[in-house]
């Protein structure tokens, strides 16, 4: 027999896997550090069969910790925000299993957990995976790398960029599979492997790159579809609003329910500066046509970082005004773009807009989403980053350079307010042309 469930429990670790572009499981898109073998190595697709990743030493550690009331290291980033008192991805997830598994009692978190335990918390499964099926795509985000953007991949000026923190997207040179093709494209681990139980599956969550042009997104859902699965399946993607109607979309009524968390970090201008090359006006025409899909849920999926900071609170009441629910999380990477590099008097403006917001807003749930985002600016203490804004600087003039933007023309305040906190911000740039 087993206690109360620990508050330290989120349904992931027994229920889900994440698998990256380039081969490389996750618990979740939020867990920090990766999956590592006592080796020294990273488990891999490409090197190890699926039901080793998902009873690896590494789960099973994860789900006896958490069960214990352990903190995980990788789960540091909910950790952070419940001890701020927001609501956390862990809080989120825990409550949505229940609406994707339909109430099911024997898919509870409650019973997943006890059937873990009396089986050394080795699990059946996976009942959800979240998939990055390659990294072609049409943007250039800012805050992106060539991991999920194969624009950025082939950019000179931000590869450089992002090479330093992120991995490749290319497959191991040695690895399982029969010729060079990636994960998603060998149909022997994906329905050997990947859904040799299609039935096991409740939950489908598909990134990109942008999953709206990747061919092999239409291969996986056909596969559930002819499988007889789809209709207990909910279906998920997260897309970057550029394409209003992929080949695959009539396949969708075959699924349980469609969520379609679109990308959005500001509006007009500044969603057009973050998400370069992409346009306010079409992305406006292309959620309308979203909301016309009969069996579909729109959200809006915003990434807080140091460009959109200040002006969350008009976005937000944006999306209010046109009934878009919305969810938001701070940027973890890379840390020069995290809203918490900007210096104190900055952080305690936007912490000052988005309490403001809390007053007026309606949605116990936004906020819920806008207080937690306060907290987690107002508790990074006074000291300004000198290192990281310098990073900061740097990227955006070289960004600024190359696609003809500006950052000072975009937000006149920004910059005046960080150098009045002490930071001489400057046009210097590294690896493009020099600002004038």
């Amino acid at each position: 027999m087993i206690g109360p469930m620990s508050d330290k429990v989120c349904v992931l670790p027994f229920t889900h896997l994440h698998i990256r572009s380039n081969g490389r499981p996750q618990v979740c898109c939020a867990f920090e550090g990766g999956l590592w073998k006592k080796d020294g190595h990273h488990w891999s697709v490409y090197g190890d069969p699926l039901d080793a990743i998902w009873n690896s030493d590494e789960m099973v550690t994860i789900r006896r910790d958490m069960v214990e009331g352990k903190e995980v290291a990788g789960c540091e980033y909910c950790n952070r925000i419940e001890r701020l008192g927001g609501r956390s991805k862990r809080m989120a997830e825990n409550v949505e299993w229940a609406a994707k598994t339909g109430g099911d009692e024997l898919l509870s978190v409650d019973s997943l957990v006890r059937r873990s335990v009396a089986s050394g918390y080795r699990m059946e499964g996976p009942a959800s995976y979240q998939l990055d099926i390659g990294n072609l795509c049409n943007l250039k985000c800012r805050m992106c790398n060539g991991l999920s953007s194969s624009r950025i991949q082939r950019d000179p000026i931000q590869q450089k960029w992002a090479s330093q923190w992120t991995e490749e997207v290319e497959p191991v040179p040695h690895n399982r599979f029969a010729g060079s093709a990636h994960w998603f494209q060998q149909k022997e681990f994906v329905v050997g492997e990947l859904l040799r139980n299609p039935e096991q599956v409740k939950n489908l969550y598909i990134l990109g790159g942008e999953p709206f042009l990747i061919r092999e997104v239409g291969d996986v859902i056909q596969i559930l579809v002819d499988a007889g699965a789809a209709r207990n399946i909910t279906l998920c993607f997260n897309t970057n609003g550029t394409i209003a109607r992929p080949r695959w979309l009539g396949l969708a009524k075959e699924f349980k329910q469609l969520n379609l968390w679109i990308s959005v970090d500001g509006e007009g201008k500044h969603y057009e500066y973050i998400r370069h090359p992409a346009r306010w006006s079409k992305l406006v025409e292309n959620l309308a046509e979203y909301r016309k899909i009969p069996n579909a849920c729109c959200s809006i999926s915003i990434t807080v970082q140091a460009y959109n900071v200040l002006h969350l609170p008009k976005l937000f009441r944006y999306l209010d005004a046109h009934g878009l629910p919305f969810g938001a999380a701070s940027l973890l990477y890379p840390r020069y773009l995290r809203p918490t590099v900007l210096p104190p008097t900055v952080r305690r403006l936007a912490s000052e807009r988005l309490r403001a917001y809390a007053d007026e807003c309606a949605s116990e749930t936004n906020r819920g989403t806008a207080l937690g985002l306060a907290s987690e600016l107002d508790a990074d203490g006074s000291e300004i980053d000198h290192e990281q804004l310098r990073e900061l600087m740097l990227f955006t003039n070289d960004l600024d350079s190359s696609r003809g933007q500006s950052l000072a023309a975009l937000e006149p305040n920004l910059i005046p307010l960080i150098r009045d906190a002490g930071f001489p911000w400057t046009l210097e740039t590294v690896h493009a042309a020099p600002l004038v």
